[in-house]
């Protein structure tokens, strides 16, 4: 195994893409995010001021991953906030498949965003001593 050079690691900027095979049929196509498109999505979650209980936290945020990362075959992205709503109808099985495979896809362990919605409770509270 060799060391890559400076620019052969900034040179990584392409977007990765993954056919998800959904249950009940039918493949979904998921792109990576860049690391600013992470942490911002990062900040998202842990930012105090969205005055939402941890359960609707949480639930928003498994939503707004499948926003940020569903594309369609040309790697446009084929949901935006608004559709967070439609997206909770989906069947949870459909969902939970298309998390696990978003959070492995962007590097995220099993866990951590619920650790995230956790960290922006615990700082809420911190802040209203």
């Amino acid at each position: 195994m060799s060391l890559l050079k400076r620019e052969e690691l900034l040179s990584r900027n392409k977007r990765r893409y993954k056919d998800v095979q959904l249950p009940g049929g039918g493949e979904w196509r998921i792109q990576s995010l860049s690391e600013l498109e992470k942490a911002d999505y990062e900040n998202w979650v842990l930012n105090k001021k969205t005055n939402m209980a941890s359960t609707d936290k949480l639930r928003v945020a498994r939503q707004q991953l499948i926003v940020l990362c569903s594309v369609d075959d040309k790697g446009e992205r084929v949901f935006g906030p608004a559709d967070r709503g439609a997206i909770g109808e989906i069947d949870s099985a459909v969902t939970a498949c298309l998390n696990d495979a978003i959070r492995e896809w962007i590097g995220f362990d099993k866990g951590d965003i619920e650790d995230l919605v956790k960290n922006s409770e615990a700082a809420t509270a911190d802040d209203s001593t």
